[in-house]
């Protein structure tokens, strides 16, 4: 990037700012969104998995199919409840550092009021290693966030295979 005039880096960097201030919003909302989703999906599913597990005889020819299916779920909706946690865990990081650059951002905006461009172009310019790793890391909690919106979904339609299984049994 060192060949591209300053006027150009100084531009780059906008861009990139700006695409990251828009994708920060966005994923910190749907994050936000996604952290509810194991609760609420133990809250449907205890009641009916609690009553199936205390009054489920198991039996002695070894055909526990049922159990062992319930067991399995719980598994995994308990895999995805940490998944999420571990989610939630990056996220907070990111967020500190994404607020420590912004704090750097805006220290440079006030120090630099009124001044001419040329004159702290490269004060910016030098915080673009730094957007742009922040900015690939949010990509990849967003890929995250998105893998674990379809494990959710599979989980959900695993939940209304077993629940009638469970019913039966």
């Amino acid at each position: 990037m060192n060949k591209i005039p300053v006027e150009g880096q100084y531009e780059y960097f906008r861009c990139i700012n700006h695409d990251f201030n828009s994708a920060y919003k966005m994923v910190n909302e749907y994050v936000a969104e996604l952290y509810v989703l194991p609760k609420k999906m133990i809250d449907t599913t205890a009641p009916v998995l609690t009553r199936f597990i205390s009054e489920y005889t198991i039996t002695a020819n070894g055909n526990n199919a049922p159990y062992e299916t319930v067991l399995e779920f719980i598994q995994q909706l308990d895999d995805f409840a940490s998944e999420t946690l571990e989610l939630y865990q990056e996220h907070r990081i990111h967020s500190m550092r994404s607020k420590t650059y912004l704090t750097k951002l805006s220290e440079l905006n006030d120090r630099n009021s009124g001044r001419m461009v040329s004159e702290y172009a490269v004060e910016y310019i030098d915080l673009t290693p730094e957007l742009t790793e922040l900015h690939e890391s949010l990509k990849r909690i967003k890929q995250k966030a998105d893998q674990m919106v379809d494990r959710l979904e599979k989980l959900e339609l695993r939940w209304k295979t077993l629940q009638v299984k469970v019913k039966v049994a």
